[in-house]
């Protein structure tokens, strides 16, 4: 999904509803940190599931998937933030850790979420 030169996005490119959690550190009873992810925000977005690669460490393969979302702008989103999408094709809960974030166009209406799929372990409710 591209944006035109004036940075106008395509609303109809927009049907995906996702959700913008940002991290919160919360006490236990026994007083050790948790990091939680409460939800912050539900917003249309366009998704374009994009690359996939492997990394090879420690003789380990790794799968990780890039994808790049786009949604209308959201003050104060950084890459400490992080996505849940329900998928509707399947039913199942993926998250998406930030990377970058950019401005589409020159008029800040949109922005582009550079995102890494976490999978396995790397998820934390």
């Amino acid at each position: 999904m591209r944006a035109n030169d004036s940075g106008v996005v395509n609303p109809g490119a927009m049907r995906h509803r996702i959700v913008l959690q940002q991290a919160s550190v919360t006490r236990n009873t026994d007083g050790s940190e948790r990091k939680t992810w409460p939800d912050t925000a539900t917003v249309s977005a366009a998704i374009a599931f994009g690359t996939g690669r492997e990394l090879f460490a420690a003789r380990a393969v790794n799968a990780e998937l890039t994808h790049l979302i786009t949604i209308r702008y959201y003050a104060g989103l950084g890459p400490d933030w992080r996505v849940k999408f329900n998928d509707p094709k399947d039913g199942s809960v993926r998250y998406f850790d930030i990377r970058s974030i950019e401005a589409v166009g020159t008029m800040r209406r949109h922005q582009r979420l550079q995102c890494r799929e976490l999978v396995g372990r790397q998820v934390q409710t």
